[in-house]
């Protein structure tokens, strides 16, 4: 919305103009280059008209004579600064603010003669130097001006600075921020498709987070500007961040300025300008720098979730393979004490495999234990094992009791095929009315699955994805946690 004025006219025009006549519009944009203007006229009782159009290039129009130069290709003329007389000239033809290089004065040009806006003050040289060219994302560019910014959240202040761009294409922007860099475009009001103040923007059907709304003023100024600059002027700012990308809307009154930033590194800029010396080091986490780990996180659960299918698939067949199968039961005499029993030699068939002893007897308020010892006969190899068996109960207050079972197993892992005999040595006893049974009864089974190994292997495979997401987790709440919408409140996550 604004209002503007006539002050000359010439040629045949389907209306009748008055000079210094004020007339209210409103001008709009689309997604691909469309505009409208929305004109209200001079008096309420006018006709409302709309004119709607499409930027074309200039041979697009068939117009006669040569195309114009763009916007701020011109050279402009020498002019004298009103603060100290030293010359002044600004790099373009259509620059409205500029500073002085010898008393650094702010002077305004958009009148046509230079004023002085602002006294002359010390200004400190910008990181990137005034006319410093070079070339991002293919863009020829040539650094012609310098702000430093400031916003004040809960009593403390934050800066940030940003160097106006401008090449063959027009102007751009590169913002900066503890050692975080942005390169932004202006964004016609068109390609913002959705609006939720504070929640989300779409830009180009890509939706956007909201992340701060501030009031930003200017701090420092140095070099020239396209616009007519009020250094005391503050600027409502709304921040919407889709890693790499941060879209940005300026607000002033009435109007709006969209523009769309991509997440630069400082080692990208400085080779981009061709700069000596290193950049500034990095601080913190940046509002659209991209999450490290977040795509090695999905990328490597992905390999993750393959190795899993693949470990229960080979599980799955080890445990076909080598189905169960009990291969010996023998009964052991529990008396008398120091008595030994053996077994008749019995067979181990197939590849290697897991073996489960297991033991058992109808203990009660008794024990008994098993030493048991797997003999080859060949070799005379042994793999010994041992069982516990107990049960006691009773109450105590009323209440009831019970410990201790009349079962327990063993696993002997890789049991090479062959033949055997199982040796098996018990011991046992009694508490008062306790009972011992005559015999124990040991099984022995082959091709058991060994649970262990694999739960071990399961947590191996999910540990570095873990690992990654926690990490990746830990990145965003830095990032948001000086926004208005911070993931903890709590402090002290910059280690």
């Amino acid at each position: 919305m604004g209002a503007g004025e006539f002050v000359s006219a010439e040629g045949e025009l389907p209306f009748t103009v008055e000079l210094g006549a004020k007339y209210r519009f409103a001008d709009a944009t689309g997604a691909s280059g469309e505009y409208a203007t929305i004109d209200y006229g001079v008096d309420a009782q006018d006709e409302v008209l709309v004119f709607v159009g499409r930027q074309v290039p200039w041979a697009a129009a068939h117009l006669q004579g040569g195309a114009p130069e763009v916007a701020g290709s011109g050279k402009a003329e020498a002019l004298a600064c009103p603060g100290c007389g030293a010359p002044v000239k600004p790099v373009l033809e259509d620059t409205k603010v500029l500073t002085c290089g010898s008393c650094h004065g702010v002077l305004d040009l958009s009148g046509g003669a230079l004023k002085l806006m602002a006294e002359a003050a010390k200004r400190p040289k910008p990181g990137i130097p005034l006319g410093a060219r070079g070339m991002i994302q293919g863009d020829a560019l040539e650094v012609i001006g310098y702000l430093k910014r400031a916003v004040t959240v809960d009593g403390q202040d934050y800066t940030w600075r940003e160097y106006l761009l401008h090449g063959p294409k027009g102007y751009r922007w590169l913002s900066e921020s503890d050692g975080h860099y942005l390169y932004l475009n202006e964004v016609p009001g068109g390609r913002i498709s959705r609006v939720v103040p504070s929640v989300i923007a779409t830009c180009d059907k890509r939706p956007f987070k909201h992340f701060q709304t501030s009031r930003a003023r200017y701090v420092e100024i140095q070099g020239e500007f396209y616009w007519r600059l009020e250094t005391k002027k503050q600027v409502d700012m709304d921040d919407y961040v889709s890693p790499p990308y941060l879209l940005s809307c300026e607000r002033t009154g009435k109007e709006q300025n969209w523009s769309l930033g991509e997440y630069l590194s400082g080692e990208d800029v400085w080779k981009a300008f061709k700069l000596e010396g290193k950049p500034p080091a990095p601080r913190g986490v940046a509002p659209a720098q991209p999450n490290p780990f977040k795509t090695q996180s999905w990328a490597t659960l992905g390999v993750a979730a393959v190795a899993l299918l693949l470990f229960f698939v080979i599980a799955l067949a080890a445990d076909q393979h080598h189905a169960r199968k009990t291969v010996l039961t023998l009964e052991v005499p529990l008396s008398p004490p120091g008595s030994v029993t053996l077994s008749e030699p019995f067979e181990m068939t197939g590849p290697p495999a897991a073996v489960e002893i297991a033991g058992r007897a109808d203990v009660s308020n008794a024990w008994a234990g098993l030493d048991v010892a797997l003999i080859e006969e060949a070799s005379g190899e042994v793999d010994a094992v041992g069982l516990e068996l107990s049960y006691y109960y009773g109450s105590d207050g009323g209440e009831s009791w019970s410990e201790g079972k009349n079962q327990a197993k063993a696993i002997v892992s890789a049991v090479k095929p062959g033949r055997y005999v199982l040796r098996v040595e018990p011991v046992s006893g009694r508490e008062g009315n306790g009972s011992l049974p005559a015999s124990a009864y040991v099984t022995v089974t082959r091709g058991v699955f060994l649970m262990p190994p694999a739960v071990i292997t399961f947590l191996g495979i999910l540990v570095y994805p873990a690992i990654l997401w926690l990490r990746s987790k830990h990145f965003e709440v830095r990032r948001w946690a000086e926004s208005d919408h911070p993931m903890t409140s709590s402090g002290g996550d910059d280690e």
